[in-house]
């Protein structure tokens, strides 16, 4: 429970961090410090919390200071950080693709391509929104089901300390 809290907290703390520089900065920084704090921060301690609940199963007594195991080394470090990348390129592509639909459909339906060639805005253009919601929706649960298919793969790289991040991904396949 209390590894919970340190996971929370530290989410807490790099949002409001984050969005404290956006106010300053714009809100292009505020995105770029979420995901820097979620690529070396959240990523490892989500490992660690992980590793240490794995742990208490199994009977270890460890100490709660353990949630932050893979910022202990730097290839453990880096392990945390591949599986990340590893999960970003095979869920990505496969995201962009599915969600072009929806793109198309959103900017169609705001009228920007009609205003920049000086065409009268069609009137189907402005129920073109119930499309992209619809067509949102379908990307969002393909992405989902295509995810589901890694689940597995944070138990496993924690579960086996010798596994690589892309093992991990095969196996979870499997």
């Amino acid at each position: 429970n209390k590894m919970k809290k340190v996971l929370f907290f530290a989410v807490f703390i790099g949002g409001y961090t984050a969005s404290l520089f956006g106010i300053f900065a714009g809100e292009i920084l505020t995105y770029i410090l979420n995901f820097s704090f979620l690529c070396f921060v959240y990523i490892p301690l989500f490992f660690g919390v992980l590793r240490y609940v794995w742990r208490i199963l199994f009977g270890v007594d460890d100490n709660p200071i353990s949630v932050f195991y893979y910022f202990s080394k730097k290839e453990l470090y880096k392990k945390a950080l591949k599986y990340f990348a590893l999960l970003l390129l095979r869920i990505v592509p496969l995201g962009v693709l599915v969600s072009l639909p929806a793109v198309f459909a959103r900017i169609i339906s705001l009228g920007k391509v009609f205003e920049y060639f000086e065409m009268p805005i069609p009137m189907w253009a402005a129920n073109l929104s119930y499309a992209y919601i619809f067509l949102s929706t379908i990307a969002f649960v393909i992405i989902f089901l295509y995810s589901l298919k890694f689940y597995m793969a944070p138990v496993l790289l924690v579960a086996d300390e010798n596994m690589d991040a892309a093992e991990a991904f095969h196996m979870s396949t499997v």
